[in-house]
């Protein structure tokens, strides 16, 4: 009995071991397999952030490499302007000097054909029911058959009339007629109405044949289909005084037409008007011609402010001033002239 179970002993210790060994030899394959892998994987990490960062490297110096290029690029732009506003500070100045000491010399374009309509303000307007052309205008008009028009005059200064809110989305009016009624006496007189509100008046400026007419177009209401609309770079020591480089104008070439403008506008008698500030001048025909007077000395250029003074033509064409009725600010002259170096074109 004692021999059987010493012999039973030994085979299961035999078994054991053998279980044991068995079990140890997979486990050894089984860590040497994970650790190829985790080996291969920590490689192949290694490698991808070593890509990506490298890819970032690169990307980081092309980005400063056009950080820089864009710098220099400001930067020389910046000293055209510094020169331009410099050059232009120094040529307005000198206008200013050589157009007050001598009286005979006129401010003004003297290419303008001396053709001078007429206009009339109102905080609500009734155009002429006869006139034949539609009203394009920025709202729509009462007694008007009104379209939308996207982009009228498209041509005309884009970037300007974009920033002034005055190039897209404008109505395209005319008069709507009474079908099938008969007309009375009061319905001969009614023509479309254009009205202005918020303490403003409507500016209906009559332009003849051939006649121009400058005007701003934060102050643009619209305009009759037959009328063109210009701009043009002026840099003559004549016009530099007028504190803009850039002047836009309204011309009608066939027939009769309409500008419309809306501004705070004083009612002055045109035959009466002889100096005005220039801050106050809305608008005015383009063949009006001017004098610089103003109560300054050569140690005063940057405190004494000028007035425009209208010359006379000899011809009776004088040309029409519209007068703004808002204050201007205190007399600080060529000090002044900072504003318009950022506001001239516009």
């Amino acid at each position: 009995m004692n021999s059987a179970r010493e012999s039973l002993e030994a085979g299961y210790a035999r078994a054991r071991q053998d279980a044991a060994r068995s079990l140890e030899t997979k486990a050894g394959a089984v860590g040497a397999i994970a650790t190829e892998g985790a080996g291969r994987d920590i490689g192949s990490t290694l490698l991808t952030m070593d890509s990506r960062l490298a890819s970032l490297r690169r990307h980081s110096h092309d980005y400063a490499d056009d950080l820089f290029r864009w710098h220099t690029v400001l930067q020389w732009l910046g000293w055209l302007a510094l020169a331009l506003i410099a050059l232009k500070s120094f040529l307005y100045v000198l206008a200013l000097e050589l157009f007050h000491s001598d009286e005979r010399m006129t401010l003004g374009f003297d290419d303008a054909q001396p053709i001078e309509g007429s206009y009339r303000t109102g905080a609500q307007l009734a155009i002429d029911r006869h006139f034949p052309h539609p009203l394009i205008t920025r709202k729509q008009l009462s007694n008007a058959d009104n379209h939308l028009v996207l982009a009228p005059w498209p041509g005309s200064s884009p970037l300007v009339r974009i920033i002034r809110r005055r190039y897209f989305f404008f109505a395209r009016g005319s008069l709507l007629e009474d079908g099938g009624r008969v007309a009375t006496v009061a319905d001969t007189a009614r023509g479309m109405v254009a009205s202005a509100g918020g303490g403003q008046s409507i500016v209906e400026w009559t332009l003849r044949e051939g006649e121009q007419v400058i005007f701003r177009y934060k102050d643009f209401f619209g305009a009759s289909d037959n009328v063109s609309l210009r701009s043009e770079l002026s840099l003559r020591l004549s016009t530099l005084l007028f504190g803009r480089v850039i002047f836009h104008s309204a011309r009608c070439d066939s027939g009769e037409g309409r500008l419309l403008l809306k501004a705070s506008v004083e009612a002055v008698d045109q035959a009466q008007l002889r100096a005005i500030p220039l801050e106050r001048m809305i608008a005015w025909s383009r063949h009006a011609q001017f004098t610089v007077h103003s109560g300054r000395t050569p140690w005063k250029t940057l405190v004494n402010g000028f007035t425009l003074v209208r010359r006379d033509r000899g011809d009776g064409q004088h040309g029409l001033i519209l007068v703004s009725s808002e204050d201007t600010g205190a007399n600080t002259g060529s000090l002044r002239y900072l504003k318009r170096i950022f506001s001239s074109i516009f």
